[in-house]
């Protein structure tokens, strides 16, 4: 729900910005997924710190008073993980 927040999905039938509902969907949806995702623990192997940036991300999304989701932050956090693992993975690999 964030990134369609971000994405100003959620709109008013004037078409302006409907913060409300915005904030009542990333509520919702935090709800429903908070248990799952309420204990991440990392191994201080691999790219450890782009993951851990990445949890915080992720965390933040729910922070502050709902009025920046903080979406893209989170969206370039998951990319250097994703670089970062594919990297660490590759190099596992050459390892064999």
């Amino acid at each position: 729900m964030a990134w369609h927040r971000g994405d100003g999905r959620f709109k008013t039938p004037d078409g302006e910005p409907d913060e409300v509902a915005a904030v009542a969907a990333v509520d919702s949806a935090y709800l429903a997924t908070r248990a799952a995702f309420n204990v991440i623990d990392l191994e201080g192997v691999g790219p450890a710190k782009e993951a851990r940036a990445l949890v915080e991300r992720v965390s933040a999304l729910h922070w502050g008073d709902g009025q920046d989701p903080r979406w893209y932050d989170c969206k370039k956090a998951r990319e250097e993980f994703l670089a970062a693992a594919a990297g660490y993975l590759k190099g596992m690999l050459d390892e064999d």
